[in-house]
């Protein structure tokens, strides 16, 4: 009895090793050579297809991965979001809003001695002999603020030149930081013209903390004898249709 189970015992260790032997000469199988299984791909590299399946626990090829082309995400701005579906349409400022339209109309000064557009309902105040404010009417005031003008013109003795009005519109713009401390103001330009000669000004723009923010421009030109200044404070969701006003007054300037 020993005899056999002894001997039943040598045959299941050998069946043992014959199954756990399987798998690596079906391995070592996999890795000879095959004639005309191989071809070349598209990138010169050399592929199987023809081999079988793998067996037992041989480990699965790699699979090659083409990698996904890189999509760059376009900006999302709050004024192209849309409402989830069935959600209730909210006004976004300032792009649903209406655009801010002015009619013009004629000013003479003979103390400033020039002639220009204003808008037709503003009101007028004549600061002084050189200066006058055109403010707009507090029933029409967009978001609470009432935009205000000042175009002020200055008569020297001689000839005034472009480092002249860089001069005053940094007098300006002092005056302005001295008023709200915490003006934001853009780098300057050059190119609103006045009487035909470069205009310099600055774009800037005020925080008010809960309040929205103001926003305008402060500009200076030389003119032969004349320093013409234009300054113009605006609700600022809407400084780029009071910015027209601007527009509007340089390029109607004319000396009386």
């Amino acid at each position: 009895m020993r005899t056999g189970y002894q001997q039943l015992l040598r045959t299941v260790a050998i069946l043992l090793i014959v199954a756990l032997a399987l798998p690596a000469l079906g391995a070592c199988a996999l890795n000879m050579p095959r004639g005309g299984d191989e071809q070349t791909d598209a990138d010169g590299e050399q592929t199987e297809t023809s081999l079988p399946p793998p067996v037992g626990n041989v480990p699965t090829p790699t699979p090659r991965i083409t990698p996904e082309p890189t999509i760059t995400p376009r900006p999302i701005d709050m004024v192209v979001e849309t409402a989830a579906p069935g959600a209730t349409p909210m006004l976004i400022d300032p792009v649903d809003k209406p655009k801010r339209a002015f009619v013009y109309r004629e000013f003479s000064s003979t103390s400033l001695g020039l002639t220009f557009n204003v808008p037709d309902n503003w009101i007028e105040t004549q600061l002084d002999d050189e200066t006058v404010m055109f403010a707009e009417p507090p029933d029409t005031a967009w978001d609470g603020f009432a935009a205000s003008l000042i175009v002020k013109c200055v008569h020297n003795a001689s000839n005034q030149s472009s480092e002249d009005a860089i001069s005053a519109l940094n007098g300006l713009v002092e005056s302005l930081k001295t008023l709200y401390p915490n003006v934001e103001m853009s780098l300057r330009a050059d190119n609103n013209r006045i009487l035909g000669e470069p205009g310099y000004y600055h774009n800037f723009r005020i925080d008010q903390g809960n309040a929205k923010a103001i926003r305008g421009r402060v500009l200076v030109a030389a003119a032969n004898r004349l320093l013409i200044s234009v300054q113009l404070l605006a609700p600022g969701y809407y400084s780029t249709d009071y910015l027209d006003i601007v527009r509007e007054v340089r390029t109607s300037i004319q000396q009386q």
